[in-house]
């Protein structure tokens, strides 16, 4: 079984989640193939760091197989039609 995976810059992890603030901390989880879930918010504060669709477009780039359950989480509506398009 593998690890949860939360980003998020602001909101608590539920219990048995590993929080990471920034895409790149969730990419090298990922790429680790050890994730079995992960939630992802847009908007973490800095954009010149990421977001988490940078995360959905690594996963869609990516040559390896994501097995983890994505969940995309956020307070702003605004990152939803970006998610939407990945």
């Amino acid at each position: 079984m593998g690890i949860k995976v939360w980003l998020d810059d602001v909101r608590p992890a539920p219990d048995g989640w590993n929080t990471v603030r920034w895409p790149q901390d969730a990419i090298e989880l990922l790429a680790r193939g050890n994730v079995s879930r992960i939630s992802l918010d847009h908007d973490l504060g800095d954009d010149a760091r990421g977001t988490g669709y940078d995360v959905l477009l690594w996963i869609e780039q990516a040559t390896m197989v994501c097995r983890a359950s994505i969940t995309l989480s956020g307070r702003r509506q605004l990152g939803c039609p970006v998610f939407d398009s990945a």
